[in-house]
């Protein structure tokens, strides 16, 4: 795999992860922040 793959990998299954938290959270402000700060990285 070239590192680009590997990379873009990485991300998505970090952006799972990162969605499965949401679920467990009950303020919703502080799950639009978080999502805002994932979309900029």
């Amino acid at each position: 795999k070239d590192l680009q793959e590997i990379v873009h990998a990485l991300k998505t299954e970090f952006s799972e992860l990162r969605i499965k938290e949401y679920h467990g959270k009950s303020d919703p402000i502080e799950k639009a922040q978080d999502f805002s700060n994932v979309k900029e990285s």
